[in-house]
Parts: C-alpha cells; sequence; structure tokens
C-alpha cells in the first residue's frame, strides 16, 4: 500500500533504544572572559578550538553539533559543565559557534549527536591550585558512565492504535530519526492539549516521521488554530489526512 501509514509510539521504542543518543535545545557560546581560565575538567580553555560543555556528558565525549537554522555542522569535545540556563543543552567555544554562524545572535536551536562517549577520561593537567587570599571553589566530581546512561533513559506510557485518520491535522515537526520523538510528542501533549499523532512515511527512500496535533474536521479548523500557535511552532502548517 503506497499511502502513508499512521501508526503508534510503541513501533518506535526499537529506534530509540538502538538510535544514537541526541538531544535539541539551544546553543549558546562562551564570553571571551573565560579564555584561559580552567575547565570542570582542569584543561584550560581556549576559544580558538572546538570545545564545549555538556551537563552530563563525560569529558572527553566527541559530539556533533547540527544548527537548525542554516543545517551548519561542528563536532566538538566535551571539556567543560554547563550550560546553567534551562532551555539550553550545550555551551560552544566561540570557534565552534562561528562555524554554526550564530554569534551575532548569541544562542541558535541545534541537535546534538553523540559520536563517542569517553570512559572515564582524566584530565593530563595537574591540579588546580587557586591564588593565595582567593576563596577555594569546591569542583564537583564527574559522574560515571553508568551514571551518564541512567539520566539518558526516560519512560513514556505509551497506548498504541493504528487508525485511518479523517479531516485534517497541523504538522509541526519532522524526523528522520525516532530518538527525540517520544520527549517532543509529550512536550507537546502537555502544551496544546490536543491528540498527537505520528505519520509515518518513506522520502526518498529513508523513513521520516511526522509529529501532526489534531484532527479537525474542516481546514479552517485548522487553519485558525495554526495561526494561534505560530509563535511556539514556526514553520507549522496545515495537511490533509484523507
Amino acid at each position: 500500500m503506497n499511502r502513508s501509514i499512521i501508526i503508534a509510539f510503541c513501533l518506535l521504542i526499537t529506534n530509540l533504544v538502538f538510535g544514537q543518543i541526541t538531544e535539541i535545545g539551544l546553543a549558546s557560546f562562551y564570553a571571551d572572559k573565560f579564555d584561559g581560565r580552567i575547565t570542570a575538567s582542569g584543561d584550560i580553555f581556549d576559544q580558538k578550538k572546538m570545545t564545549a560543555a555538556h551537563r552530563t556528558l563525560p569529558f572527553g565525549s566527541k559530539v556533533k553539533v547540527t544548527s537548525f537554522e542554516n543545517s551548519k555542522t561542528v563536532i566538538v569535545i566535551i571539556n567543560d559543565r554547563g550550560p546553567f540556563v534551562n532551555d539550553r543543552v550545550i555551551d560552544l567555544s566561540k570557534a565552534a559557534a562561528k562555524k554554526l554562524d550564530f554569534i551575532s545572535k548569541g544562542v541558535t536551536k541545534v541537535k546534538i549527536e553523540v559520536i563517542s562517549i569517553a570512559k572515564g577520561k582524566q584530565s593530563s593537567k595537574k591540579a588546580y591550585t587557586p591564588p593565595p587570599q582567593k576563596k577555594k571553589v569546591q569542583q564537583s566530581t564527574s559522574p560515571s558512565n553508568a551514571s551518564i546512561l541512567s539520566q539518558a533513559i526516560e519512560y513514556y506510557k505509551v497506548e498504541s492504535t493504528q487508525i485511518s485518520p479523517q479531516g485534517f491535522g497541523i504538522q509541526v515537526a519532522s524526523y528522520k530519526e525516532a530518538a527525540n520523538l517520544m520527549k517532543r510528542c509529550d512536550d507537546l501533549k502537555k502544551s496544546t492539549g490536543k491528540d498527537i499523532i505520528i505519520q509515518v512515511a518513506n522520502s526518498g527512500g529513508e523513513k521520516v516521521y511526522r509529529i501532526i496535533l489534531g484532527t479537525f474536521t474542516t481546514k479552517e479548523q485548522a487553519s485558525g488554530y495554526n495561526q494561534k500557535i505560530q509563535s511556539d511552532f514556526k514553520g507549522s502548517f496545515v495537511i490533509s489526512l484523507n
């Protein structure tokens, strides 16, 4: 059957378990005042190097960061802790931020894909000793790999029903990987209160997962609701489900 199949979340579990660890959120970059300071790993921070801060990944882990705005990518090494702002997922060096071309904006939406997780990497630098008469800062211990992996696991209650929808829906996102799909759907359900359906289709020989809000009886109803959410979901659009 050539038509797209609407399928429930549980059929995506295999991709979620065995796919890459990914995150989506905002990226920022270090201010110049941090250049030359000691990072949480013990390395000297250098704005010209391709490094980054992450809240949980072990030091030495390698990640690929992709900009949603221009599709530019950069590969960085995690050597510090942060960012400490709720909606941000990574702090990049200025060199890495230039590669993604968001210096003028300050922040940009990105996808983080873990290429490799370091195994208990220890810094080669000597322990940092603060200068006299300055308050000693206690440095947190890097979490173990087991701790990192447990923090990466999330649980969702899934109710699975294959359907043949009628009417119209609003497509708010499209993914080629299912790694972030469950969390995004959970967030959308909480923020909109609307039913969420997943359209699984083939595009250019690749499987695509489309998140759709709906359903709406008429196109006018769907268009009216789409206008209300445009500020939060830029690029969303109405589609026919018949």
